[in-house]
């Protein structure tokens, strides 16, 4: 059987996780690995800390700490809000020994098989230091659509930039400062000469992966690819490990693939107590990616070239789910310019899963969607809280009514209409990857919630007796159907209402009711269950 990987982008630590951030990869690789779970095949849910990103720095020198100080605070705290959120990754570690060791071991051995080549290229530099000036280091507008844009790529239309292309060069930290021109050697993947191979993987997703992404694959191929950098001249980052590249490292986003290798071949390893990686990411792996679609181009064309530079050793994607930006009064999240509403502020007064639902239900899956607290708290009672309160409360009723105190959930007995014979194959679909959708999963789960409180209240209006069948099978869709339905997106709500029913948690996603018995009791007990 093919390992199942599933990765999120390593956050970068320069402050904790966001609204935003939560809902984009981190939040749909979770509920993606939990349905994996659920039909009985353990996926490895991997991401690590990005700590040699050059946000640290740059946000190191506004705070005046030291950048390893913050980097180190930070991912604790990304830990902590992950937690908080019920997101359960499988690794979510910092970059140490083993990891270092790993990617320049990685980069080594494609620099001796001549898959990457030393060039010197102009850079930009610090006209003062003679200090290179690049990624967060470096702002400019975008040639392609104009933003302003930091150095490497543009956050607002995915393309990349270089030196010989950001328009208005300046210093971050210090736009008054000259910048110049200077050639640098460098140490660079020739993305070009993977054309065919690149242009080939894509044609085989055309109309199975999100458009956007593939949209961008189709102009970056319109023209050459640029000569892509493998190392900068820097202090921060993993030192090149390449003959005569003193005071180089390695670039993050190059690192950050065999970085995601190391970490997937580390969960396999202390999952299966043995140092074979046989079972960790491989040539016959299966890699379902998750990322911001900002991040395309790096996964969709630096990553893949390097998957395809190592020779088959290392299974390209085999999906990749982009989610657009999610702003915040209309405006996108910014943890530099802290617009932002962190993550463990709101689940420090609100449970995980009214939180997970909000932000399934407006997920940015497709284009921008905009949180506000309002739409949040407004959206969540309408659409979950008010019919699942009125649900179980006329659900009591009934069984009041009728005077059972428990209630035989085989569904032999009575006859289910089709209904709820499909409910789960509709939201198997998407759940699954080649269609997976949070937005519609919500949407299903919000809309099963409320036909069930109108059954409900249907049965109650009849005279006591008559539906006695029906009223059976409502049941069984609110204790057994929806927890299994549920469990993936919401794991409390659905742990929750078996534990009170007296049932097991959900094991799998097509267990089925043969000769279970609940307490009313248990069933009246339910209405509280999304109180915040």
């Amino acid at each position: 059987m093919k390992t199942v990987i599933i990765t999120a982008t390593p956050p970068t630590p320069n402050g904790d996780l966001h609204i935003g951030h939560l809902s984009g990869p981190y939040l749909n690789a979770d509920v993606f690995s939990r349905y994996v779970r659920l039909t009985g095949v353990k996926p490895l849910y991997v991401s690590f800390s990005d700590h040699n990103q050059t946000y640290v720095v740059t946000t190191a020198a506004k705070t005046g700490e030291a950048p390893q100080a913050l980097a180190d605070r930070y991912a604790d705290s990304i830990r902590e809000t992950l937690q908080l959120a019920n997101i359960q990754t499988d690794t979510f570690h910092n970059p140490d020994a083993r990891h270092n060791e790993f990617v320049r071991g990685f980069f080594s051995e494609l620099f001796r098989n001549g898959k990457l080549k030393k060039k010197t290229r102009q850079t930009l530099v610090n006209a003062d230091t003679g200090e290179h000036v690049f990624e967060a280091y470096l702002k400019g507008n975008c040639q392609i659509c104009f933003s302003e844009t930091a150095g490497a790529i543009c956050e607002a239309c995915g393309h990349p930039n270089d030196p010989s292309n950001i328009d208005s060069p300046r210093i971050g930290l210090s736009p008054e400062t000259a910048l110049a021109q200077k050639p640098m050697e460098l140490v660079y993947l020739e993305l070009e000469s993977y054309r065919e191979q690149i242009r080939n993987f894509y044609a085989a997703k055309k109309g199975q992966w999100r458009p956007h992404i593939l949209e961008l694959v189709d102009e970056l191929l319109a023209k050459p690819l640029a000569d892509y950098p493998v190392t900068y001249r820097s202090e921060w980052g993993i030192a090149a490990p390449f003959p005569d590249c003193q005071g180089q490292v390695l670039n993050v986003w190059a690192e950050m693939f065999p970085g995601l290798i190391n970490a997937a071949n580390l969960v396999a390893e202390r999952d299966g107590n043995s140092s074979d990686t046989s079972s960790g990411w491989n040539d016959q792996s299966q890699v379902i990616q998750f990322l911001g679609y900002d991040n395309s181009f790096f996964f969709a064309f630096v990553h893949l070239a390097l998957a395809f530079a190592s020779e088959g050793k290392y299974a390209p994607p085999a999906y990749i789910v982009t989610n657009e930006f999610y702003e915040l009064d209309n405006f996108k999240f910014s943890t530099s310019k802290r617009h932002v509403i962190w993550g463990r502020d709101i689940l420090k007064d609100v449970p995980a899963d009214p939180l997970r639902f909000y932000l399934s239900l407006s997920n940015p899956e497709g284009q921008k969607m905009n949180f506000t607290l309002n739409g949040f708290k407004n959206l969540t009672h309408k659409r979950l809280q008010a019919p699942w309160r009125s649900l179980i409360s006329t659900l009591s009723g009934l069984l009041q009514t009728q005077g059972l105190q428990q209630i035989a959930l085989n569904p032999s007995n009575f006859d289910l209409s089709p209904i709820y014979r499909e409910a789960q194959s509709r939201f198997q679909r998407f759940y699954s990857v080649e269609a997976f959708s949070l937005q519609r999963v919500a949407e299903h789960l919000s809309q099963l919630v409320g036909w069930c409180a109108s059954r409900a209240e249907s049965l109650s209006a009849q005279t006591p007796g008559a539906a006695t069948a029906e009223l059976h099978a409502l049941v069984y869709m609110v204790v057994w159907i929806l927890p299994v339905v549920s469990a993936p997106l919401m794991p409390d709500f659905s742990a929750e209402i078996r534990r009170r029913v007296g049932l097991k948690p959900v094991e799998h996603w097509s267990e089925t009711s043969t000769s279970d018995r609940i307490d009313a009791i248990g069933l009246v007990s339910l209405g509280t269950l999304l109180d915040f």
